[in-house]
This record gives structure tokens, C-alpha cells and sequence, in this order.
């Protein structure tokens, strides 16, 4: 079982990163398209 819990531990950051840069259809893409909309009050915009 140990095997189990460390193999689960190193997949799941690994399955969040590909989310995060592979896939633009997705949760990832949405966050990183949203990212560039998002402007906070005072800040200056940086292209």
C-alpha cells in the first residue's frame, strides 16, 4: 500500500499541471485565459 499512497501523491500534481498547460478546452484553459482578462483596481496593465 505504501507504493499505492506515494505513486497517488507524485500522480495527482502531475495530472494538474497537464490540465493546466495541455489542455485549452478545459478548467486549465479557462483560468489561464481569465488570467490575462483580470485587472485589479490601482494596478497598471502589462501586455
Amino acid at each position: 500500500m505504501t507504493g499505492v499512497r506515494l505513486g497517488l501523491g507524485r500522480a495527482v500534481p502531475g495530472m494538474m499541471i497537464v490540465e493546466l498547460l495541455m489542455v485549452s478546452g478545459s478548467f486549465g484553459g479557462l483560468i489561464l485565459e481569465y488570467r490575462s482578462r483580470f485587472e485589479a483596481p490601482g494596478s497598471t496593465r502589462r501586455s
